[in-house]
């Protein structure tokens, strides 16, 4: 049995409008904040020029070096981080990837290249769900010729 030109177009409707809603939710998860825990404006190394008096010299990366950072008020709930030197709260992780502690880690996820966390953990589960109702939806289309073909 062959497909009339209404079912290519209807058919190809839908595959346009699985994978647009996929690009999209694709796009929120890779494009938006994970939950980084950034550093407080006082705790920011200044740029080299500003602490070392000379721009363009050789002597502004050891001038950043003995910078002297104020102590990190330590409250309860909050761990320093070790290895980007952040004041994490409870439930956040460091991302050994991305090189940043993330709220509410849940993942690294290769196929956005992004920490998966608090903030963009919504757009991720939105995704999943596109990405299998894509899936779905080309399978049974994929399908269909077949079983009307075995009716």
């Amino acid at each position: 049995m062959r497909r009339t030109g209404a079912e290519y177009w209807v058919a190809s409707f839908i595959v346009c409008i699985t994978g647009s809603a996929l690009l999209l939710a694709f796009s929120m998860t890779a494009c938006s904040d994970p939950g980084i825990v950034y550093r407080p404006a006082e705790r920011r190394i200044p740029p080299p020029a500003a602490v070392g008096g000379e721009s363009g010299g050789g002597g502004g990366e050891a001038a950043v070096e003995d910078a002297a950072l104020p102590p990190m008020a330590m409250e309860e709930g909050g761990v320093l981080c070790g290895r980007c030197d952040v004041k994490r709260p409870a439930g956040a992780i460091h991302c050994n990837e991305c090189n940043v502690c993330v709220t509410k880690f849940d993942h690294h996820c290769p196929w956005t290249g992004k920490c998966i966390g608090e903030k963009n953990i919504r757009f991720f589960y939105l995704f999943l769900g596109c990405l299998s109702l894509h899936v779905f939806v080309v399978g049974a289309l994929a399908l269909m010729p077949s079983v009307k073909q075995a009716l």
